[in-house]
Protein backbone atom coordinates (compact mmCIF):
# COMPACT_ATOMS: atom_id res chain seq x y z
CA UNK A 1 0.00 0.00 0.00
CA UNK A 2 1.34 3.41 -0.98
CA UNK A 3 0.50 6.68 -0.10
CA UNK A 4 1.88 8.92 -3.32
CA UNK A 5 0.70 12.38 -1.43
CA UNK A 6 0.12 14.35 1.14
CA UNK A 7 -0.71 17.80 1.56
CA UNK A 8 0.60 19.67 4.72
CA UNK A 9 -0.02 23.12 4.97
CA UNK A 10 0.85 25.10 8.27
CA UNK A 11 -0.04 28.05 9.60
CA UNK A 12 2.82 30.73 9.44
CA UNK A 13 2.42 32.06 12.48
CA UNK A 14 1.78 28.81 14.31
CA UNK A 15 4.35 28.48 16.43
CA UNK A 16 8.14 28.35 15.21
CA UNK A 17 10.00 26.88 12.40
CA UNK A 18 11.22 24.22 13.68
CA UNK A 19 7.40 23.95 15.26
CA UNK A 20 6.08 23.31 11.87
CA UNK A 21 9.21 20.72 10.67
CA UNK A 22 8.41 18.63 13.43
CA UNK A 23 4.93 19.01 13.18
CA UNK A 24 4.97 17.91 9.40
CA UNK A 25 7.38 15.09 10.20
CA UNK A 26 5.27 13.45 12.70
CA UNK A 27 2.46 13.24 9.89
CA UNK A 28 4.82 12.11 7.73
CA UNK A 29 5.63 9.24 9.99
CA UNK A 30 2.03 8.54 11.04
CA UNK A 31 1.12 8.46 7.33
CA UNK A 32 3.94 5.67 6.92
CA UNK A 33 2.51 3.57 9.45
CA UNK A 34 -0.86 3.73 7.90
CA UNK A 35 1.31 2.03 5.14
CA UNK A 36 1.49 -1.28 6.92
CA UNK A 37 -1.01 -1.38 9.77
CA UNK A 38 -4.35 -0.96 7.30
CA UNK A 39 -3.07 -4.04 5.42
CA UNK A 40 -2.61 -5.87 8.46
CA UNK A 41 -6.07 -4.76 10.09
CA UNK A 42 -7.84 -5.61 6.61
CA UNK A 43 -5.77 -8.71 5.49
CA UNK A 44 -3.97 -10.44 8.70
CA UNK A 45 -6.32 -13.13 10.38
CA UNK A 46 -5.34 -15.83 13.38
CA UNK A 47 -6.14 -18.20 9.75
CA UNK A 48 -4.13 -16.19 7.32
CA UNK A 49 -1.02 -14.88 9.47
CA UNK A 50 1.18 -12.16 7.24
CA UNK A 51 2.81 -8.87 7.98
CA UNK A 52 3.18 -5.89 6.32
CA UNK A 53 6.04 -3.51 5.41
CA UNK A 54 6.17 0.32 5.61
CA UNK A 55 9.45 3.12 5.87
CA UNK A 56 8.59 3.57 9.80
CA UNK A 57 8.15 -0.73 10.32
CA UNK A 58 11.28 -0.92 8.71
CA UNK A 59 13.16 1.36 10.68
CA UNK A 60 10.87 -0.39 13.72
CA UNK A 61 11.81 -3.92 13.38
CA UNK A 62 16.04 -2.78 12.37
CA UNK A 63 15.97 -1.43 15.98
CA UNK A 64 13.63 -4.34 17.92
CA UNK A 65 16.70 -6.21 15.68
CA UNK A 66 19.63 -4.36 17.45
CA UNK A 67 20.30 -2.44 14.44
CA UNK A 68 21.53 0.98 14.58
CA UNK A 69 19.30 4.37 13.23
CA UNK A 70 21.29 6.74 11.23
CA UNK A 71 20.71 10.65 10.51
CA UNK A 72 22.72 11.36 7.71
CA UNK A 73 23.32 15.17 6.48
CA UNK A 74 25.37 16.10 3.73
CA UNK A 75 27.70 17.16 6.60
CA UNK A 76 28.31 13.94 8.51
CA UNK A 77 27.57 11.79 4.96
CA UNK A 78 31.60 10.59 5.04
CA UNK A 79 30.91 9.12 8.18
CA UNK A 80 27.95 7.73 7.81
CA UNK A 81 27.28 6.48 4.22
CA UNK A 82 30.23 3.60 4.93
CA UNK A 83 28.13 2.16 7.87
CA UNK A 84 25.28 1.28 5.40
CA UNK A 85 24.92 -2.05 3.72
CA UNK A 86 22.00 -1.36 1.49
CA UNK A 87 21.79 -2.51 -2.27
CA UNK A 88 23.01 0.19 -4.71
CA UNK A 89 20.12 2.15 -6.05
CA UNK A 90 19.02 2.77 -2.53
CA UNK A 91 22.76 4.60 -1.78
CA UNK A 92 22.70 6.25 -4.57
CA UNK A 93 19.19 7.54 -4.33
CA UNK A 94 20.51 8.10 -0.66
CA UNK A 95 23.29 10.19 -1.81
CA UNK A 96 21.49 11.90 -4.99
CA UNK A 97 19.12 13.59 -1.86
CA UNK A 98 22.32 14.33 0.29
CA UNK A 99 24.14 15.97 -2.59
CA UNK A 100 20.80 18.63 -2.76
CA UNK A 101 20.67 19.22 1.00
CA UNK A 102 18.31 16.54 2.01
CA UNK A 103 18.63 14.77 5.45
CA UNK A 104 17.94 10.80 5.37
CA UNK A 105 17.50 8.91 7.91
CA UNK A 106 17.99 4.52 8.23
CA UNK A 107 19.31 1.77 9.40
CA UNK A 108 22.23 -0.16 8.51
CA UNK A 109 21.66 -3.45 6.95
CA UNK A 110 17.95 -5.37 5.46
CA UNK A 111 15.40 -6.70 8.03
CA UNK A 112 13.40 -9.66 6.13
CA UNK A 113 9.63 -10.60 6.60
CA UNK A 114 8.25 -13.94 4.81
CA UNK A 115 8.61 -12.94 1.39
CA UNK A 116 10.79 -9.55 1.55
CA UNK A 117 13.60 -8.51 2.34
CA UNK A 118 14.81 -4.66 2.10
CA UNK A 119 15.25 -1.29 3.52
CA UNK A 120 13.46 1.29 5.09
CA UNK A 121 14.36 4.93 4.93
CA UNK A 122 12.89 9.05 5.18
CA UNK A 123 14.40 11.42 2.98
CA UNK A 124 13.67 14.79 4.20
CA UNK A 125 14.06 18.37 3.83
CA UNK A 126 15.35 19.82 6.78
CA UNK A 127 14.03 23.38 5.85
CA UNK A 128 10.55 22.30 5.79
CA UNK A 129 10.01 18.70 6.84
CA UNK A 130 8.73 17.50 3.72
CA UNK A 131 9.57 14.26 3.07
CA UNK A 132 9.50 10.79 1.13
CA UNK A 133 9.33 7.49 3.17
CA UNK A 134 10.43 4.72 1.39
CA UNK A 135 11.41 0.91 1.39
CA UNK A 136 14.00 -0.83 -0.92
CA UNK A 137 14.97 -4.56 -1.93
CA UNK A 138 12.94 -6.75 -2.96
CA UNK A 139 11.15 -10.11 -2.47
CA UNK A 140 13.14 -12.78 -0.85
CA UNK A 141 12.01 -15.90 -1.86
CA UNK A 142 8.76 -14.33 -3.39
CA UNK A 143 10.82 -13.53 -6.81
CA UNK A 144 11.79 -16.74 -6.53
CA UNK A 145 8.56 -18.63 -6.53
CA UNK A 146 7.02 -16.12 -9.05
CA UNK A 147 9.57 -16.70 -11.75
CA UNK A 148 9.23 -20.41 -10.48
CA UNK A 149 5.34 -20.43 -11.52
CA UNK A 150 5.50 -18.54 -14.75
CA UNK A 151 8.22 -20.51 -16.04
CA UNK A 152 6.07 -24.04 -15.11
CA UNK A 153 2.98 -22.13 -16.85
CA UNK A 154 5.34 -21.79 -20.07
CA UNK A 155 5.93 -25.40 -19.98
CA UNK A 156 2.27 -26.55 -19.70
CA UNK A 157 1.43 -23.61 -22.78
CA UNK A 158 4.66 -25.19 -25.02
CA UNK A 159 3.61 -28.67 -23.73
CA UNK A 160 -0.20 -28.50 -24.88
CA UNK A 161 0.99 -26.42 -27.93
CA UNK A 162 3.00 -29.66 -28.90
CA UNK A 163 0.21 -32.06 -28.13
CA UNK A 164 2.72 -33.74 -25.57
CA UNK A 165 -0.59 -33.48 -22.58
CA UNK A 166 1.24 -35.89 -20.10
CA UNK A 167 4.43 -33.54 -19.89
CA UNK A 168 1.52 -30.50 -19.34
CA UNK A 169 -0.27 -32.44 -16.54
CA UNK A 170 2.79 -33.34 -14.77
CA UNK A 171 4.09 -30.21 -14.79
CA UNK A 172 0.78 -29.01 -13.56
CA UNK A 173 0.89 -31.36 -10.85
CA UNK A 174 4.25 -30.06 -9.65
CA UNK A 175 2.42 -26.77 -9.68
CA UNK A 176 -0.25 -27.30 -7.78
CA UNK A 177 1.49 -29.23 -5.31
CA UNK A 178 4.26 -26.72 -4.73
CA UNK A 179 1.48 -23.86 -4.02
CA UNK A 180 -0.47 -26.27 -1.72
CA UNK A 181 3.37 -26.12 -0.05
CA UNK A 182 3.60 -22.64 0.23
CA UNK A 183 0.29 -21.90 1.28
CA UNK A 184 1.10 -24.38 4.03
CA UNK A 185 4.54 -22.60 5.32
CA UNK A 186 2.57 -19.28 4.85
CA UNK A 187 -0.17 -20.06 7.71
CA UNK A 188 2.37 -21.93 9.90
CA UNK A 189 2.74 -19.47 12.65
CA UNK A 190 5.42 -21.59 14.11
CA UNK A 191 8.02 -20.82 11.70
CA UNK A 192 10.75 -17.95 11.84
CA UNK A 193 11.11 -15.59 9.02
CA UNK A 194 14.69 -17.39 7.97
CA UNK A 195 12.97 -21.67 8.68
CA UNK A 196 9.76 -19.80 6.05
CA UNK A 197 12.61 -18.50 3.61
CA UNK A 198 14.99 -22.01 3.92
CA UNK A 199 11.98 -24.13 3.73
CA UNK A 200 10.39 -21.89 0.48
CA UNK A 201 13.52 -22.40 -1.41
CA UNK A 202 13.88 -25.82 -0.59
CA UNK A 203 10.27 -26.72 -1.85
CA UNK A 204 11.20 -24.58 -5.21
CA UNK A 205 14.44 -26.86 -5.36
CA UNK A 206 12.34 -29.96 -4.95
CA UNK A 207 9.98 -28.75 -7.48
CA UNK A 208 12.49 -27.87 -10.23
CA UNK A 209 14.19 -31.55 -9.80
CA UNK A 210 10.87 -33.14 -10.75
CA UNK A 211 10.29 -30.78 -13.59
CA UNK A 212 13.97 -31.97 -14.46
CA UNK A 213 13.22 -35.34 -14.37
CA UNK A 214 10.54 -34.79 -16.52
CA UNK A 215 12.39 -33.22 -19.03
CA UNK A 216 15.73 -35.04 -19.18
CA UNK A 217 14.86 -38.67 -20.13
CA UNK A 218 13.64 -37.16 -23.76
CA UNK A 219 16.53 -36.65 -25.04
CA UNK A 220 17.08 -34.04 -27.52
CA UNK A 221 13.46 -33.23 -28.60
CA UNK A 222 11.86 -32.30 -25.65
CA UNK A 223 8.33 -32.75 -27.02
CA UNK A 224 8.92 -36.66 -28.04
CA UNK A 225 6.57 -39.15 -27.46
CA UNK A 226 6.43 -42.40 -26.21
CA UNK A 227 4.49 -44.53 -24.16
CA UNK A 228 8.09 -45.05 -21.67
CA UNK A 229 8.25 -40.93 -21.14
CA UNK A 230 4.11 -41.24 -20.09
CA UNK A 231 4.76 -43.72 -17.34
CA UNK A 232 7.97 -41.27 -16.46
CA UNK A 233 5.91 -38.31 -16.97
CA UNK A 234 3.32 -39.43 -14.53
CA UNK A 235 5.32 -41.05 -12.19
CA UNK A 236 7.17 -37.71 -11.77
CA UNK A 237 3.77 -35.93 -11.04
CA UNK A 238 3.15 -37.86 -7.94
CA UNK A 239 6.29 -38.35 -6.62
CA UNK A 240 6.31 -34.45 -6.17
CA UNK A 241 3.45 -34.03 -4.12
CA UNK A 242 5.89 -36.79 -2.23
CA UNK A 243 9.11 -35.27 -1.94
CA UNK A 244 7.65 -31.99 -1.12
CA UNK A 245 5.42 -33.31 2.02
CA UNK A 246 8.66 -35.41 2.97
CA UNK A 247 11.84 -33.91 1.98
CA UNK A 248 10.59 -30.25 1.40
CA UNK A 249 10.17 -30.27 5.32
Amino acid sequence: MDLDRIAVIASVDAGSQQERVNFTLQLGVLSSALEHAIPEQMFVTPENPGEAVSAVKALSKAVAGGQRLYHLTPANQASTLPNLNHDSLTLSEIQAALAVGKEVITHTDSITVPGWSGAGYIIFDPATGDGAYKISGGANGAWLLFSTFVLMGLLIVLAVIGQQYLIAVSVVFTFVALSMRIQDLAEDVSLSESDFISKSRLAIAVSWASVMSTLNPIGGNIFQQSNALGLKVLVSGLLTVFGLQVFAQ
